[in-house]
C-alpha cells in the first residue's frame, strides 16, 4: 500500500525499479560462488570477503586472477574479459536508475530521473524514463546472467582439477549446477520474466 505522500503515478516505475535492483544482485551472487568455488573456501567464509568488493570491476579483477592461477588459457581470461566488459556497462545503466533521484513533470505527468553524469561532459538535467526502459534494463541483465552461467561452465570445464572440498562441504547457498553433478549440462534458455 503506498503511502499517504507517495505518488501512485510513481508506482509502476518503482517496482520495476525494485525488480532491477534484485536482479542485479543475483548476478553479482553468482560472480561471488565463482570466486568462492574457484579459492576453494567455504561459503560463508567467502561472503565475508566478497562482501567487500564493491566494484563489477574489482569483482571481476579476483575472478580472473584465480582462473589464471587455476591454470585458465589466454583464450579463457580473454572471454572473461569480455564479459566484465559487457557486465561492466549493464552495471552503469543499472547505476544510473537504481542511484538517480526521480521526479515527476507536473505539466505532463511524465516520469523523470534527475540525472547527473560526469562521463564525458558533465551532465545535469531531468531524464525522461519509462516503464518500458527499465524492463528492458531487467531483461538484459537476466540475459547477463544466463550468459555467465554458460561462460562459467565453460572455464570451469576448461581448467585443470583443483581441489573444492572446502567449497563444495561448506554450508550456505548452493550454486547450480556444478555443485550438484559432474556431467555437462543441458543448455537451457535464459528464464523470461513472468512479471507484468
Amino acid at each position: 500500500m503506498a503511502a499517504d505522500n507517495e505518488d501512485p503515478r510513481f508506482q509502476e516505475h518503482m517496482k520495476w525499479l525494485g525488480h532491477v535492483a534484485a536482479i542485479w544482485a543475483s548476478l553479482e551472487l553468482n560472480v561471488n560462488m565463482a570466486i568462492w568455488e574457484l579459492a576453494n573456501m567455504e561459503r560463508w567464509i567467502g561472503a565475508c570477503l566478497t562482501t567487500q568488493i564493491f566494484s563489477p570491476s574489482s569483482r571481476f579483477r579476483v575472478l580472473i586472477s584465480l582462473i589464471h592461477v587455476r591454470g585458465g588459457t589466454p583464450e579463457t581470461i580473454s572471454k572473461i574479459h569480455k564479459f566484465a566488459e559487457s557486465a561492466g556497462g549493464l552495471s552503469r545503466r543499472r547505476n544510473s536508475y537504481v542511484h538517480d533521484s526521480w521526479a515527476l513533470d507536473e505539466n505532463t505527468g511524465e516520469v523523470k530521473r534527475i540525472h547527473v553524469t560526469m562521463e564525458g561532459a558533465f551532465s545535469f538535467g531531468f531524464t525522461p524514463t519509462s516503464v518500458d526502459e527499465l524492463k528492458r534494463l531487467y531483461d538484459d541483465i537476466q540475459d547477463g546472467i544466463w550468459r555467465f552461467d554458460q561462460l562459467r561452465e565453460e572455464v570451469f570445464r576448461s581448467l585443470p582439477p583443483w581441489p573444492r572440498t572446502q567449497f563444495s562441504q561448506s554450508r550456505g547457498i548452493r550454486s547450480y549446477p556444478l555443485d550438484q553433478s559432474t556431467a555437462p549440462p543441458t543448455p537451457q534458455p535464459p528464464p523470461r520474466s513472468s512479471l507484468a
